[in-house]
């Protein structure tokens, strides 16, 4: 016997439909294409790994401009990049220092979406009084931010961060840590 459908889940997936279209649209549109490196223990079974191909896999159908290369811990670009763990996501190498330790899984899915849609800008939409205070910066800095799936604060703090990254590519490095995926650091 087939189930009753749910009378608003036609407006429901017309309204995702319309979403879909409206992202793809705005990432046709961008001024930059959004590299992705994704570093994994290839032999090693890992959540996290096939969290992070899933996740980039359903981005990568938006648009064109997304690409990704996936190597091994082992290959030259990961010493390079100075990759330790897997697995290990770069955002745009050649512009801008942001790298993903883990899964942007649960909340931190839809953050990963905004880290692309700045990077494609090239933009770091930062209000002109939070700019000034990035641009006053005269030395290095390496921000690392913890995230959890399920933390409310985090894609607003992971933002954050990754804004000053691009407004700053020459001064400012961003780690974005999954606890789950990286318990020890998380616990330093």
């Amino acid at each position: 016997m087939q189930r009753p459908k749910d009378p608003g889940s036609r407006e429901r997936d017309l309204a995702g439909e319309a979403y879909i279209r409206q992202l793809r649209a705005t990432f046709e549109k961008m001024p930059h294409d959004i590299p992705l490196l994704l570093f994994a223990d290839r032999g090693a079974d890992n959540v996290f790994a096939q969290a992070a191909r899933q996740v980039i896999r359903a981005f990568r159908e938006l648009s064109p401009r997304i690409t990704l290369k996936e190597y091994d811990l082992t290959h030259e670009l990961a010493r390079k990049h100075q990759v330790t763990s897997s697995p290990t996501l770069i955002i745009a190498p050649d512009r801008y220092a942001i790298r993903w330790l883990g899964a942007p899984m649960g909340e931190e899915a839809r953050t990963f979406l905004e880290i692309m849609l700045l990077v494609g800008a090239g933009r770091s939409s930062l209000s002109e009084q939070a700019a000034k205070v990035i641009r006053r910066i005269d030395s290095p800095r390496r921000v690392k931010v913890f995230v959890s799936p399920t933390c409310p604060y985090c894609p607003d703090q992971t933002l954050n961060a990754v804004k000053a990254a691009i407004e700053r590519p020459d001064m400012v490095s961003v780690e974005i840590i999954d606890i789950q995926a990286n318990p020890d650091l998380a616990s330093q």
